[in-house]
């Protein structure tokens, strides 16, 4: 049964990362969306249409029954929640109860995947990953392979929200890999900017810009539309970031063309922003005063309330560079007022210290006071007082002139006192101070020492029980290894001899020999069965394939021999192991996957498992989930197993943890550092 989309599709697009913005201060100022923006971005055009389809679902929804009134609900949830999403959660959750009533796989995939939407928009990530999740392993089931690109995009925007910025990656260039496969340039590209900006966040420059202009290269033939102009502006932000503003500015002009064409009020103002802080860079103040002024009337058209706030203090900082205070001052002030009423922290410091100096310039020193005290107070721990010299000036000054007389007849009457209390004063200071410094140095010298000599004590028995442990995994693994040599050489050849007289006893026998036969042939069957027996024995003891092909190729022959009976899925993926990796790392993570797939089949009751393997910037990434009763963290987990998998990690200096889904199922992870 299809359950298609009337109107708007939900799930026939790909969600794009952050759109970063200049502020006042230097090139790229301030990052106004640093994380992910679920693609409702692509969705605003729908105006009274939408309001006019909603309008005729309300209408028709009291007659219907069943599916059909299943797929109305999650329709109007959806097109409500574009500007209430509490209330538009409140119809999805009735359609999710009916599909699941209903039993039908495919719109319960559909509602769910509405309900996922809804929760990313009320801030909800978690919950919306463990819905995606859900509905990413029915579209498996169900074999929509544009579903499960549109799930994986969607996980990873929420991962990106919660700052898993490795997690948010794996699901992104998944996403990716499906689309390429399909042959959709466009939605390729843009999850390729996506990844751009993945790596700009993990702090990955250059790898950043490298794949940002890889998106713009996809996209050079396509036709002008919101892609383009996505990972231009993309593009345009992270080369001012980087201080290229000769490559910069054109590429802002042609995604401001780009936007300008889809009439996006808010991104055709931060286009024109990044133009007017290259132009201020460049000295041209009043080209940037116009560039500036541009972005906020745009920005007003698309009621971009933070951006208003940033261009008007751009705005400013031009005036005020160039004296015109009465024009910056006011402009300072709407900026400020904009952020107060909205709560941008930032962009109000950013005000804030624009306002200060030019206060102090305008001779108001009692108000540039003032605001410097309310900035120092938003900074609070988070910022350094830069202008610490500054305040205490203004506020001497502000003494000075409110307290001089006062000030001048006590020093004349007793200048000779103070001088002797404080030469007084100074000599208490000193030797207080000396004998202070003194016991402080020697307190400090034997804490240094007893602290010093319990580390090496501490490290030297740590260090000796990972060499321990090395040797033992390191012993067990060789045992292993002989054991398999000798199952194979020895029990093996000594089965095949075996079976060779049989077949010659049965020969001889001849066919008359009924009975001779009979027990022959049992026998035979019998070594068949041994023989298969000790060679199964000898692999899962020290697979070949981990040997000659190395960890990946080892990998997929462990699941399909484990997970290949009737009743079980499983799916592998990798990504950037091009090469192999020390044989110390391949086993160990090997031994590790082996012990979760046991687990899985012997005490999760798992039906379907899902692998996934990553390197990515100096460490190898193994996820592993499965559908089975999950891990329970308040019980004991020191069985041998779980025992074996720790220590594993432990020696290849990993990360390792298991969790329980929020769906059930359980989600292991292993994080092993590896050198360049």
């Amino acid at each position: 049964m299809s359950h298609g989309r009337r109107g708007v599709g939900k799930d026939a697009h790909t969600e794009t990362f952050g759109v970063i913005r200049s502020g006042p201060r230097r090139g790229i100022l301030r990052v106004v969306r640093s994380t992910s923006i679920l693609l409702f971005l692509l969705l605003l055009p729908v105006g009274v249409h939408a309001q006019s389809s909603l309008d005729s679902m309300l209408r028709i929804l009291p007659g219907q029954r069943g599916a059909e009134r299943a797929i109305t609900l999650t329709n109007i949830g959806y097109e409500t929640a574009l500007s209430d999403a509490a209330k538009g959660k409140v119809h999805v959750d009735e359609a999710v109860a009916i599909a699941t009533a209903i039993g039908d796989s495919a719109l319960l995939a559909t509602c769910l995947n509405d309900l996922a939407l809804i929760e990313h928009r009320l801030g909800h990530f978690r919950p919306a990953i463990a819905i995606n999740q859900r509905v990413l392993r029915m579209r498996r089931t169900l074999k929509d392979t544009l579903g499960i690109a549109a799930s994986h995009s969607k996980i990873g925007a929420a991962w990106v929200e919660l700052v898993q910025f490795d997690s948010a990656l794996v699901h992104n260039q998944a996403a990716e890999r499906i689309y390429h496969m399909l042959g959709d340039r466009v939605r390729e590209a843009m999850l390729r900017g996506n990844s751009g900006r993945l790596y700009q966040q993990m702090g990955d420059m250059d790898k950043a810009e490298v794949i940002t202009r890889q998106a713009v290269d996809m996209l050079e033939s396509s036709p002008p539309g919101y892609p383009k102009a996505n990972v231009m502006g993309q593009l345009a932000t992270l080369l001012q970031e980087r201080g290229k503003e000769d490559e910069s500015l054109p590429a802002a002009q042609k995604a401001l063309e780009l936007y300008q064409a889809l009439d996006m009020w808010s991104e055709m103002g931060s286009m024109a922003n990044i133009i007017g802080v290259i132009m201020e860079n460049r000295g041209d103040g009043p080209e940037a005063l116009r560039w500036f002024t541009q972005a906020q009337a745009w920005s007003e058209r698309g009621n971009d309330v933070s951006g208003q706030a940033t261009f008007l203090a751009n705005m400013a900082k031009v005036h005020g560079d160039a004296g015109r205070l009465d024009k910056a001052i006011p402009l300072l002030d709407r900026s400020m007022r904009i952020s107060e009423e909205n709560g941008y922290t930032d962009q109000l410091i950013d005000a804030l210290e624009i306002m200060v100096p030019l206060l102090e310039q305008r001779g108001d020193v009692r108000e540039a006071l003032r605001r410097y005290e309310q900035m120092v107070g938003l900074k609070d721990s988070l910022y350094v007082l830069e202008r610490v010299k500054t305040l205490s000036d203004m506020q001497v000054k502000y003494e000075t002139e409110r307290t001089e007389n006062e000030l001048l007849e006590t020093r004349a009457r007793s200048v000779l006192q103070r001088e002797q209390l404080a030469r007084q004063r100074l000599r208490i200071v000193l030797l207080i101070a000396g004998i202070a410094l003194i016991l402080l140095a020697a307190g400090l010298i034997v804490t240094l020492q007893r602290a010093r000599h319990r580390s090496n004590l501490s490290a030297q028995v740590i260090a000796e029980r990972e060499r321990g442990l090395k040797a033992v995994l390191e012993g067990t693994d060789t045992e292993r290894k002989r054991i398999a040599i000798e199952l194979h050489d020895g029990v093996g050849q000594q089965l095949a001899g075996l079976k060779y007289r049989l077949e010659g006893l049965s020969a001889q026998a001849g066919p008359a020999n009924d009975n001779a036969q009979d027990a022959l042939g049992d026998m035979l069957a019998i070594v068949d069965d041994a023989s298969r027996d000790v060679r199964g024995i000898a692999h899962r003891m020290m697979p070949r394939a981990l040997g000659r092909l190395g960890l990946v190729p080892a990998l997929e022959d462990m699941l399909r021999k484990s997970l290949s009976s009737p009743g079980m899925r499983y799916a592998f993926e990798s990504h950037g192991l091009t090469e192999r990796l020390p044989s110390e790392v391949e086993i160990g993570v090997f031994r590790i996957a082996q012990e979760l797939v046991a687990n899985a089949l012997k005490h999760a009751n798992a039906s379907e498992v899902h692998v996934q393997l990553l390197r990515n910037k100096g460490q190898l990434v193994m996820i592993m989930e499965d559908d089975g009763q999950g891990f329970d963290p308040t019980s004991r987990s020191d069985g041998m197993g779980m025992q074996n998998m720790k220590d594993r990690a432990r020696v290849m200096q990993a990360i390792f943890s298991i969790e329980r889904g929020t769906q059930g199922g359980t989600i292991a992870t292993l994080r092993v550092p590896l050198q360049n």
